[in-house]
């Protein structure tokens, strides 16, 4: 089978808005952070890490990094918008986080995947606040409005465009059965015909440990992440009407990889070994679609990001330069240099090279340069 990956979109800020999997957001939402550096986050056997170990060790390796990168560009946004009297209220946020939560639950009630579920950290309210009211500023800033059918062509476009994040896929609850004869994988394909426990069988016989210890309950799999051969043997057979729930398929040559070489610095399977897969259903799910009536909130939703989006990294005609070059001209930058002086304030760091450069433009019509 095929790792899973969730398919995500990332708002200009680098804000996860995708969709997580069976992730909700929480209904009360508190703005400031609220955690402890004494929180014990891991323990191997009776030794703990706190979560002051690990924001600390996280900090000084990437902290630079993401400084630097996303919270630098919220930081240029938020003060954009101050500057330019731009407000974002609390009721704006929460419309633009319900309608987050409503692209989430497109794929709230999916089956766990793969056999596991799916462990996902969700993000901290306070945090999905402030990033909400990051974009909502930007949006604002980059004037994004649209008359009536303009929004509406788009959203239809985007609906269009992102088709596949609003189909449910086919999916199979399926217990695995892996032989590496395939003598062996018919004979168990016969006791499966004569009525026998597919999961017991697959505890007994199966080849791999991993596979006899979960009894082959490999749960629910969408159809994107099977093996052609596989999906097939599943789905399509009597004519595309598929397997129903208490079949089987019969055994089905299947290729492992179990060596690797690196080519370019990447795994490259090196040796296969071919094993005799027979896959018992023990329930389906057609595939679904969302209608555009049913979430015309969440089309909205992506077409302003997506137009703040484009509108901040466009490169003006005249000077080459997108919103966050002028900015970064605009806006005196300050940091502590985390690694060298980590209880130092916040200075100017010279880039080598850089040279102050006096400002070319507003940032918004109504901004200052203050």
């Amino acid at each position: 089978m095929k790792r899973h990956l969730s398919p995500v979109f990332w708002t200009t800020t680098g804000l996860l808005v995708g969709l997580m999997l069976g992730t909700l957001i929480s209904v009360a939402f508190s703005y400031k952070p609220q955690f402890s550096y004494d929180q014990v986050v891991a323990l191997a056997g009776e030794t703990p890490i706190t979560r002051g170990e690990l924001a600390e060790t996280t900090l000084f390796r990437y902290g630079t990094q993401v400084l630097e990168d996303e919270m630098k560009r919220g930081a240029l946004i938020k003060e954009a918008a101050r500057r330019a009297g731009i407000a974002v209220s609390d009721a704006e946020v929460d419309k633009r986080i319900d309608d987050y939560k409503q692209l989430l639950q497109q794929y709230a009630d999916l089956p766990e995947l793969v056999g596991s579920k799916l462990q996902l950290d969700a993000l901290p309210d306070w945090l999905l606040h402030d990033q909400f009211n990051v974009e909502l500023c930007a949006e604002k800033l980059m004037k994004v409005d649209f008359t009536r059918e303009e929004l509406d062509k788009k959203m239809s476009e985007m609906y269009t465009q992102k088709m596949e994040q609003f189909l449910k896929p086919a999916l199979a609850n399926l217990t695995l059965i892996v032989c590496r004869d395939e003598n062996d994988a018919w004979q168990l394909n016969k006791r499966l015909g004569d009525g026998e426990d597919a999961g017991k069988l697959s505890q007994m016989y199966s080849a791999y440990d991993a596979i006899k210890n979960i009894k082959g309950e490999i749960g629910w799999v969408p159809r994107s992440q099977m093996s052609p051969e596989l999906a097939t043997a599943i789905f399509d057979v009597r004519n595309g009407k598929g397997l129903n729930p208490k079949e089987f398929t019969d055994p089905i040559p299947y290729k492992w990889p179990i060596d690797f070489k690196y080519v370019n610095g990447q795994p490259v399977p090196n040796r296969y070994e071919t094993n005799y897969v027979v896959l018992y259903v023990n329930g389906v799910s057609p595939a679904k679609k969302t209608p555009k009536s049913d979430v015309l909130p969440v089309l909205e939703f992506l077409v302003r990001t997506t137009e703040t989006a484009n509108r901040l990294t466009t490169k003006d005609k005249v000077t080459g330069k997108d919103w966050f070059a002028t900015a970064n001209e605009m806006i005196t930058w300050k940091r502590v240099p985390l690694l060298a002086d980590p209880l130092g304030k916040p200075a100017v760091i010279q880039q080598p090279g850089q040279q102050p450069i006096p400002p070319v433009s507003v940032l918004n019509s109504g901004a200052g340069t203050n």
